[in-house]
């Protein structure tokens, strides 16, 4: 594990954490001005849990997280209707850019990630609320 640069990073971050005796870091966390001073760890969603707290992982992760379940839930309780190629890769994509960003670094850091998972996001609610307007309609 010393050897292991992840788990340096990660132990950088308890570190500071423990030396700062703050109660609230890890409800808020300690701020992306202090960790981006400190290292650069290669684990997008950790780095938001210390940068952010556990608050600011719900408010900005969560929602990505909803809507891969929701999507899935949809997907099979209309199967027929729903689970097609589109709604699939919509929902593949989601998931591909969470599991990146869990295990890579940089990923959900950067601006344009971001915002294009929410642009994917945004089309699977759309694609899946038109095919529900539609078995309503028939």
């Amino acid at each position: 594990l010393r050897l292991d640069s992840r788990y340096l990073e990660e132990a950088m971050f308890i570190r500071i954490k423990e030396v700062n005796e703050n109660p609230w870091d890890h409800w808020f966390g300690i701020t992306y001005s202090r960790t981006s001073r400190v290292f650069n760890l290669e684990r997008d969603i950790l780095y938001q849990f210390y940068s952010l707290g556990i608050f600011g992982l719900l408010l900005f992760i969560l929602p990505y997280f909803a809507v891969l379940l929701f999507g899935i839930y949809k997907c099979l309780r209309r199967f027929k209707r729903l689970c097609n190629l589109q709604n699939v890769c919509f929902l593949f994509s989601i998931a591909l850019a969470l599991a990146l960003g869990y295990f890579c670094g940089n990923t959900l850091d950067s601006l344009f990630a971001t915002v294009l998972l929410a642009f994917i996001c945004g089309g699977t609610l759309q694609f899946l609320k038109d095919d529900e307007e539609g078995a309503v309609q028939e």
